[in-house]
């Protein structure tokens, strides 16, 4: 199993009618507007804050500039 260094988060729900803690969780992570994303870390602190609000954003692993995966 290849493991990246970097994730890109991107925020597909509006936060309408979501609790204050998922808000703060979609805060953490940098995200503000719907659609907006944010290229992240993929250590244990940003799995675990999106593993709390999956139905808010969605996650896409970053491939290397040169097109091999990094490790």
């Amino acid at each position: 199993m290849t493991t990246y260094k970097k994730i890109l988060v991107q925020l597909v729900r509006s936060l309408i009618s979501v609790s204050s803690k998922h808000r703060a969780y979609i805060r953490t992570l940098g995200l503000r507007k719907l659609w907006s994303f944010r290229i992240a870390s993929n250590n244990k602190h940003t799995v675990d804050l999106i593993k709390k609000v999956p139905y808010l954003v969605k996650v896409l692993n970053i491939k290397h500039p040169e097109g091999n995966e990094t490790k």
